[in-house]
């Protein structure tokens, strides 16, 4: 009945095999219809798929092109994940163009909530990789991330706080970050706090 909307839907629920067997080839199919008709979760979902081989051969140049329309669309974690793709190009290639894009598509992500894309985008800048060090900024979104529940975003705000990386350091507040990336399930950084707590 031509509800685009149905059809990612009908897509997904295929693709994963909720609610019934799975079927990913006609529910790659039917997201890749839906994205075409501007559903843009349709599109991140047939990137997902693209880049994994879920349905077809994995085609990281489709998939790209998918999260990309996705990202533009203001799938926030679309946008994460395509600039994790643009960085292992960069990665595979020794081509260093494909770090700055990156960089913005992971900047969009975070500032449309997805606390992945605020932890990425930081260690690039803290780390330099392919652009200019920036660790005030780096400090920044990682705090940002953090507070979007990303638990390594709040691991890295905790080193960066406690190094005084970017921000002026203060002990008490980076053993708070990191209990925070404790608790989000970031099993390293429990035995960074254990190891402070004993220190006091």
């Amino acid at each position: 009945m031509d509800s685009m909307e149905a059809c990612g839907q009908a897509g997904a629920l295929l693709a994963t095999g909720t609610g019934g067997p799975p079927d990913p080839i006609k529910g790659y199919d039917l997201l890749e219809r839906a994205c075409r008709a501007e559903q843009w979760q349709a599109c991140a979902n047939v990137g997902v798929m693209a880049r994994d081989g879920l349905a077809h051969d994995a085609d990281r140049a489709a998939a790209r092109d998918y999260f990309g329309m996705a990202c533009d669309g203001g799938i926030a974690s679309a946008c994460n994940d395509l600039g994790i793709m643009w960085m292992q190009l960069s990665d595979r290639s020794g081509d260093e163009r494909w770090r700055d894009p990156a960089l913005l598509v992971f900047i969009a992500s975070c500032d449309g909530g997805d606390g992945a894309g605020c932890s990425n985008a930081a260690r690039q800048l803290r780390e330099g990789r392919g652009v200019p060090t920036d660790l005030v900024r780096a400090h920044d979104l990682a705090v940002r991330g953090c507070e979007a529940n990303s638990a390594r975003a709040c691991l890295l705000a905790s080193d960066m706080r406690g190094a005084g990386e970017g921000v002026e350091g203060d002990a008490e507040t980076a053993r708070a970050l990191r209990q925070k990336a404790c608790d989000l399930g970031q099993s390293s950084a429990c035995a960074g706090v254990d190891a402070s707590a004993r220190q006091d």
